[in-house]
């Protein structure tokens, strides 16, 4: 279950366990789809609605278990944009140790393999090439703002 929000409601997710990543499935009638999950952050006019990913990353993730609840399970998302926090409760503690020590083992294999070196690879290559971007789109606006337009005729002079 994943429990959301400052409200305590409470969703049914399956999770699913892939090679590179933890994906969040929420089971609709006959159908098990992959839906953004919202929570709200803050409260009154501050508050604002935040969309939870349902595929979580293993180089991003971190577990966390809580104290007070010996059900209780966080997955923490520090992803560039937003970091995100997953709680979620199983049915026994039993259970929430079974998911501790697989989502621990899945996340430091990853980790040390040379798949988590390529992604890694792959996503540094990409903020560069956004960040290279970003830098021309600048320096592009930069320059427009720098040249003049000067004055042009659109019909011709007449001669007499």
């Amino acid at each position: 279950m994943l429990r959301q929000g400052e409200n305590k409601r409470s969703k049914k997710i399956y999770l699913i366990v892939l090679k590179e990543c933890l994906v969040l499935l929420q089971k609709q009638s006959d159908k098990y789809l992959l839906k953004f999950q919202t929570t709200q952050q803050g409260q009154g006019a501050d508050a604002r609605k935040i969309l939870l990913s349902p595929v979580l990353e293993y180089p991003t993730m971190y577990i966390q278990t809580l104290p007070n609840d010996d059900k209780a399970l966080n997955i923490i998302s520090l992803k560039e944009t937003n970091p995100e926090v997953y709680e979620f409760i199983a049915n026994t503690s039993g259970e929430r140790d079974k998911w501790v020590r697989t989502l621990i083992d899945r996340i430091s294999f990853f980790k040390n393999s040379p798949e988590a070196a390529k992604i890694t690879q792959r996503r540094s290559m990409k903020n560069k090439a956004n960040i290279m971007k970003r830098e021309e789109m600048n320096k592009a606006r930069a320059e427009s703002k720098i040249i003049k337009v000067g004055k042009i005729n659109l019909m011709p002079k007449q001669t007499s």
